[in-house]
């Protein structure tokens, strides 16, 4: 059989790895796989662990319209692999490429390796725009650009070859499995319906007042995008949102906000893509003057920064506002 590795691309729209698995003729199964290593990394909070178990929750609620669902196993990446493999005797291996921290970088390294042994196949689909392996900038903008507004991937789940509900359960006996089950809380939730609730409010009205509010930290709750962990797990792919903000551009008398939101749109994928360039800043200052100045470590001020009491206003409200919002709505 095939399988859809989903990591951070939570969605069936745009998502050109299930469009391409979709034609093949084997036997599809999907699959997610949430790692005890990254749940205990540092970069891991319950709020990322949350978001994504709602994300999954409503992908197999609508998969359900297929009678398939998505294969939840909660344990490594190779150990997973390694036990489908032995079993169902995997031919090739879809996902979307993962531009992650140093530890998924590393676990797909394995992955890679692993599947060349096998004589797996793993094909990767380039994500947001980003270019993996670019050695510099040159040209960049033109390739984002046209990979914006190429056209966008919808995978025909029809015609395709998707393993049952049936199929999928009883595979899944043979794993620990995502208990998909969120505590309530005021946060926004995980999920392609929510991503999409969100971006129509803004679309709808909220854009309109992005210039006025997106550099305010009381107004921008409301007038910026609130896209951001939609964009980060995947449940909305940066090209459809880039193309319904060019649409309401063309219908729209005052363009300046849509044109603001949009630059900030390329902006997100220009820093992901600086990061996949030069991914030692995970650990070490993005400007290397820096790195030759003393960083002692100074217990009083980073207590001050904690509790908001630093004498810089903007600075202690933001914190203030954080710490509050963290205890109220968990």
């Amino acid at each position: 059989m095939n399988v859809v590795w989903f990591k951070r691309d939570l969605r069936l729209e745009d998502n050109a790895a299930l469009q391409l698995a979709c034609e093949f003729p084997e036997p599809l199964l999907l699959v997610y796989i949430l790692e005890p290593s990254l749940i205990e990394n540092q970069h891991t909070s319950l709020r990322h662990v949350q978001f994504i178990k709602e994300s999954l929750f409503n992908l197999n609620t609508l998969l359900k319209a297929f009678n398939t669902q998505i294969l939840l196993v909660q344990d490594e990446v190779k150990p997973t692999f390694q036990k489908l493999h032995s079993e169902y005797n995997i031919k090739t291996v879809f996902s979307t490429q993962e531009i992650g921290i140093s530890i998924t970088y590393e676990r797909d390294i394995e992955m890679a390796q692993w599947f060349e042994e096998k004589n797996i196949v793993w094909t990767e689909t380039q994500c947001n725009g980003v270019i993996r392996g670019l050695k510099n900038r040159k040209g960049w903008s033109y390739a984002w650009k046209k990979y914006m507004n190429a056209e966008e991937c919808y995978p025909n789940l029809d015609d395709s070859n998707l393993l049952l509900i049936d199929d999928v359960e009883s595979i899944q006996r043979n794993f620990k499995i995502i208990d998909c089950k969120t505590p309530k809380h005021k946060f926004q939730k995980g999920g392609r319906n929510e991503a999409i609730r969100w971006a129509d409010s803004f679309f709808q009205n909220r854009i309109f007042h992005y210039n006025e509010g997106i550099s305010k930290p009381e107004l921008s709750r409301k007038t910026c995008s609130r896209l951001s962990p939609y964009f980060a797990w995947g449940n909305l792919s940066i090209r459809e949102i880039y193309k319904r903000a060019i649409q309401l551009k063309n219908e729209a008398t005052d363009k300046r906000p849509i044109n603001a939101f949009l630059a900030r749109l390329r902006w997100q994928s220009h820093f992901i893509q600086k990061f996949e360039m030069e991914p030692r800043m995970e650990f070490q200052a993005v400007n290397r003057v820096f790195l030759e100045l003393p960083q002692p470590k100074n217990e009083r001020f980073i207590d001050a920064w904690k509790s908001g009491l630093t004498g810089y206003p903007l600075v202690d409200a933001s914190v203030r506002a954080l710490k509050r919002n963290r205890v109220s709505q968990f």
